[in-house]
């Protein structure tokens, strides 16, 4: 009887980040896969798509949705109707509340492994704690962790990074001249909020091309945003989108184009969208997995966190319950949002990480021209942009820790030896 792995995992940044390539490793040899179990809670960061994604890209045994993970968590997960054919299993945590993954561990009576990048919380619930770098691991130790039971596996974001198409067949496609500098735009993998990103992003690269006319756009979706919303979004601002007709594929649906009220065109693609990134000089970006993901292929960037719209900002305990209320909600989440941006000393990973601003950074109620002039100098500047790359690629570190982690796994946990 094949072993229990149920995954939990909340938001887009970490079903793509980190449970997909953990998901790649374990189903690659079918002989020895597990039963997989993947638990999508409710989350405020969510896209609400995780679920249907998940379904898309894996065969996985059972997905557990946030209306069906409610019922479990009411009726139990085994009463409301969800199947575990073995008592030898494990819960891995990859992204939401500690607490639910290790209760619902408990309640199935397997065994429990969190992925964390240095914070911890409900430890009691989990055999082992695995996280990305040694001071990663340095800071639980710290907070009380004992040492034996922290692994250092590395960064699963830099695994979930395959990229499968050389740089001039997707320039191809998207209609690029790989001679001319090509600028990414990410904004984001939650429909609510491309009205305010897709508005500042083209905004910017307008003013940016008014100063260049060589530098060329592309825009990669998402997994989680569709072609629908991207009309939607567009029509709203009132700029055009033509889907099917960039490159030399003039027929492929994976491809479309953005063409703004002052004539910039914008490349979309829906195609790999690692593969899309590996084609631009420099990004511009909101902070999350994208910036990791980024900073693996060695791709500078400047990380863009608007504070334009606080009501849409999804935050996390009181603030974030409270911040949902009528009339006196946003004015709580408002002040709440500016006290979190003035607390925070670096919004993206990679900084993070390097302790400084390896990457620039805008923060607050931004316009267009805060965003087009830290890209503008990052343009003007291949050397800075080549030694910027060489540093994310450090901070980054190599792959393995999808591979290091499915083995842990099923070594630890889901092996006979385990039951």
């Amino acid at each position: 009887m094949r072993p229990e792995v149920v995954f939990f995992s909340n938001g887009p940044g970490e079903v793509a980040g980190w449970l997909s390539p953990v998901l790649r490793c374990l189903c690659s040899n079918p002989a020895s896969r597990p039963r997989l179990t993947v638990m999508v809670p409710p989350c405020d960061f969510a896209s609400g798509r995780e679920a249907g994604l998940i379904e898309s890209k894996f065969e996985v045994d059972q997905i557990v949705d946030p209306r069906k993970y409610l019922r479990s968590l009411l009726l139990g997960p085994r009463a409301s109707g969800l199947v575990f054919e073995s008592r030898r299993g494990v819960v891995v945590h990859l992204g939401g509340d500690h607490f639910q993954s290790g209760l619902m561990a408990k309640r199935l009576g397997f065994a429990a492994i969190a992925y964390t990048e240095g914070k911890m919380h409900h430890r009691h619930f989990f055999q082992l704690i695995v996280t990305d770098y040694i001071e990663s691991k340095k800071r639980l130790v710290a907070a009380g962790v004992p040492e034996e039971q922290v692994v250092v596996i590395g960064n699963l974001m830099v695994d979930a990074v395959a990229v499968h198409c050389d740089r001039s067949s997707i320039a191809q496609s998207a209609g690029l001249d790989l001679s001319s500098p090509v600028v990414g735009l990410l904004p984001g993998s939650r429909p609510g909020w491309l009205d305010l990103t897709l508005h500042l992003f083209l905004a910017a690269a307008d003013l940016v091309a008014a100063g260049s006319g060589e530098i060329q756009f592309i825009l990669p979706l998402a997994p989680t945003i569709t072609w629908e919303d991207v009309a939607a979004t567009t029509k709203r601002l009132g700029v055009s989108l033509v889907v099917g007709r960039t490159g030399n594929h003039s027929s492929d649906s994976r491809w479309g184009h953005i063409i703004t009220s002052s004539g910039t065109k914008i490349a979309v693609g829906a195609s790999n969208r690692y593969d899309i990134m590996n084609c631009m000089d420099v990004a511009v970006t909101l902070p999350g997995t994208n910036t990791m993901e980024l900073s693996a292929l060695g791709i500078p960037m400047v990380v863009v966190v608007p504070l334009n719209e606080p009501r849409k900002i999804p935050l996390e305990g009181l603030a974030g319950l409270i911040g949902g209320i009528p009339v006196v909600g946003p004015l709580v989440k408002s002040k709440a949002v500016s006290r979190l941006a003035q607390r925070t000393t670096f919004a993206s990973l990679p900084n993070r990480r390097a302790g400084e601003h390896v990457v620039p950074e805008v923060i607050g109620r931004l316009t267009p021209q805060d965003i087009a002039g830290p890209l503008q100098e990052l343009l003007h500047s291949p050397s800075e942009r080549e030694r910027i790359a060489e540093r994310l690629k450090e901070i980054a570190g190599p792959p393995g820790a999808a591979r290091r982690l499915a083995d842990l796994i099923m070594d630890r946990f889901a092996s006979p030896g385990n039951s």
